[in-house]
Order: structure tokens, then sequence, then C-alpha cells
């Protein structure tokens, strides 16, 4: 039985030390300029574009330096590539007072800091190709449920990357991320993937995978403790993190995301961006968009990507967004018989929940009804915030799906993302270059084991 007091000790996530934007600008407001402008700009590097946006206010104001109206105009113009859609204002008032030759110095100046700057965050992004679709599953374990989380009926989720070499054998797991951070869910979730079996394959093969851990109590009690635990979590967050998040506290950020996992199935949403979204989901919220029809084949030409579309009123495509062009779909083309609403369209697997390795349909493609709700509400953004607000552990899962924070993480000499590429090299039959990078991992800490040194052997 659940407990009717939810400890929510057990689901936050720890204080991080690093400087964030919240104590940046605290510095700055307590007019400790040299401190602010240094955090500023090591949070800049990690694409915060709220850190671009101050240091513009330093570079436009002259009691926190020497004025420059060139630098201003370009940290302007980096937040707003960043997605601070209100240093437009700014911009278009120090349009007037800059000369020709000055804005033309502002521009390059921004396609400087651009060029080493981190992409904005966009909502619904797609994720990289997953490396697991070529290996056959011959054998699969499931982990155990952590006994002191199962008593406190505690859900959660762990994403991981492992290693499986040619004979089929995994070699080397690790949790990336995990919901809560504890390390029971990842200690059972590596234990139970060292045991899974693949089919042989000329080449080694990473591969990556969310497990979900749930747990439901026999009873008729337990739908409303449920709703009582999900009405605490609101709580929490409306009364703690939520405000703490958007001032540019990173562990709120994280507590956030943390929060937002386990009240929101992301899977189905479509996030819509635009104004920021001031409140936190309610009860009333998340009892609106907790369920969604279950996805469905439909006849159609197949494309070996994915696309997210609007269909409107006319049941025709309004907006489309594709990880893959060209796509045999196009704004104001008929989809009958769709409500009006988000989909999502993706392969349609032919042999979904066999051991088989996939095998897609050449005429007809899967079909996903999304809930639109405000990117705000969704975990992705902001456990991005919290990435770009320098918190290594978000800034690590986010790499797991776009490839830019892997980059960025290599950039900063990351050892996990050292360790990964040495891997992906090592993949690829690079067999020299994968030891190089394998020893330049170690020196900056990757632990590796005995069974992933042997494949670079």
């Amino acid at each position: 039985m659940l407990k009717k007091v939810f400890t929510f000790a057990a689901l936050l996530l720890p204080l991080y030390c690093h400087a964030d934007l919240f104590q940046a600008i605290k510095a700055y407001k307590s007019q400790n300029y040299v401190e602010a402008k240094a955090e500023f700009e090591q949070l800049v590097d990690s694409g915060n574009s709220g850190a671009a946006y101050f240091l513009a206010l330093m570079a436009l104001h002259t009691e926190a330096e020497q004025q420059d109206l060139v630098r201003a105009y370009a940290y302007f113009s980096l937040a707003v590539h960043l997605g601070e859609q209100s240093a437009l204002n700014d911009i278009h008032r120090l349009e007037a007072e800059l000369s020709e030759s000055q804005k033309q110095q502002a521009a390059d100046l921004y396609h400087q800091l651009q060029k080493h700057s981190l992409p904005g965050y966009t909502a619904n992004e797609f994720e990289q190709p997953a490396w697991d679709n070529v290996r056959q599953r011959l054998k699969t374990v499931a982990p155990q449920y952590p006994l002191t989380l199962a008593r406190k009926g505690l859900p959660g989720f762990t994403k991981s990357r492992f290693v499986v070499d040619k004979a089929g054998n995994v070699v080397y797991v690790k949790t990336i991320y995990s919901v809560p951070e504890d390390s029971s869910f990842a200690k059972v979730t590596e234990n139970a993937l060292m045991e899974w079996k693949f089919g042989q394959a000329s080449d080694i093969s990473i591969h990556k995978i969310q497990i979900d851990f749930g747990i439901t109590v026999a009873g008729k009690d337990f739908p409303h403790l449920e709703k009582e635990r999900k009405s605490s979590m609101v709580k929490a967050l409306a009364e703690s993190d939520w405000k703490a998040a958007f001032a540019g506290r990173a562990v709120s950020q994280l507590n956030t995301a943390t929060l937002l996992s386990y009240l929101m199935n992301e899977r189905n949403f479509y996030a819509v961006s635009g104004a920021a979204v001031v409140t936190p989901p309610t009860m009333a919220d998340i009892d609106s968009i907790a369920y969604v029809k279950p996805g469905q084949g439909r006849k159609m030409p197949a494309f070996p990507g994915k696309a997210l579309v609007q269909v409107n009123a006319d049941q025709k495509i309004e907006k489309i967004e594709s990880n893959l062009t060209p796509l045999p779909l196009a704004k104001g083309q008929s989809l009958p018989d769709l409500e009006p609403r988000y989909y999502r369209i993706s392969p349609f697997n032919l042999h979904h929940g066999t051991q088989k390795p996939p095998m897609f349909a050449e005429d007809q493609m899967y079909l996903e009804a999304l809930i639109a709700v405000p990117a705000e509400w969704t975990p992705t953004f902001w456990l991005d915030q919290a990435a770009r607000n320098g918190v290594l552990a978000a800034q690590r899962a986010r790499a797991l799906d776009q490839p830019y924070w892997s980059e960025y993480l290599k950039r900063k000499n990351d050892a996990d993302a050292l360790g990964w590429y040495a891997i992906e090299l090592l993949s690829e039959n690079k067999l020299a270059e994968a030891k190089i990078a394998l020893a330049t991992a170690k020196n900056v800490g990757f632990k590796s084991t005995r069974a992933l040194d042997a494949l670079f052997q």
C-alpha cells in the first residue's frame, strides 16, 4: 500500500554547487561585476540565453564596465539566437544608435559568438537514430525492482547505453540518467542489461534504452492513493520549484524536470513554444491530458524518418515538421478521417513486440495522436534548461538524444563523452583512432572495464 504522505526528499535531486544563472544574477545585482561577468561567460558557453542577455546589459550600462554598444548588440543577438525573444526589443532600440560600421562590427562579433555557441533549444526535437535496430535480441532480463523504492511506491526510469560485442554479449553498460537520481535503479538496470544476449554481427554495436519502473498495488484504494500522490507532486511543484526554476536556479530546474517526468507522459505530447507559461500544470490539467488513444497503422506511402503534423478542421495538413527531406507529405495535403490535432508519424514495425529485428511496412506508417501542451510543462524543456545552466548530469542526459550536446561535452574533455567517442570509433572499425581516444578518455577519468578494454586489443 502506498504511503499517504509522499516523501519528496527521495525524489528531489541533490544540490549542485556550481554557479548557476540565479547566483550570477545575484552577483550582478550586488554590483559584484567581476564575479558576475565570469559566471555569465561560463554559462554562455553552455548555451544559456539569460547569461547572454546579462552580458549584453553589462556592455550597455557603464556601471558594469566601459560601455560597448557593439558588444551589447552582439550579445543581445546571441540571446535571441538562444531563445530569449525579449532581447529583440533591445536590438531595435540599439539600431538607432549604431552607425553602419558599428552594425557590421556587431554582426561579425555575433557570428563569431554564434559559431562557438550551442543551438537554442527546440521543442519536439527528433532523437538521434537508435543504434539497436540491426541486432536481434535473443535474451532479455527484466531488472529487479529495488526493495527500498518499492516500499515507497516510487516509480521512475533509467536511460542507459551499452556495448555488444561481435558474439552478442553485453560487455559494458552505463546508466546516463535516472529518475529519481538514486543509484538503486541504475544498479539493477546495469545488472539486468549485462545478462542480455544478441545475435552475432560483424562489428560491435552501441545501444541505448529507457527502462521504466512502475508499481501497481492491488486493491480498490490504489487509484485514490495514486491521485493523492500526484496531487502532492503538483503542490510541491507550485509551491517550491516552479518560480525558482524560472529564476535560474539549476537545482529547481532539475527538480521540475523530475516532477514533470512523474506527472506527464512526454511521448503523448506536442510541445507548443511561444509566450512563456508562468503557471505550472494543475491537477485538473493533469487529469485532462492523462489519456491518449493508442497509435495505429495507417495506409500511406512509407518513409524512413519521422514527422510531426498538425491536421486542421478540414482534415488537411496545417503544419509539418520532420527529420527527413524530401518528404512524401506536404502542407495542404488531405489526411481523411483524422480529428483536428497534432500527430506523430513514424515507420510501422511489423515485428513490434517480438525479439526479431525490425521490419518496416512499405505501404503504411504508425500514427499517434498527440496532446498540445506548453513546452514549459514538459520534462525535456527543464532538463535542457538545467544543462544550459551548467549541470553536468543534465548535459550528459541531453547528449543521449542530441549530437550537439555530445560535441559540447567532448570539447569540455568530459570523461564519459570521450570514452563513448572512443567506443563509437571502434564500432566504425577505426581501431587506431579508437585506441588513442580511449587513452585520452582514461587520462581525464573515464572508467573502463577489462571486458571493454579487450575490445580495443
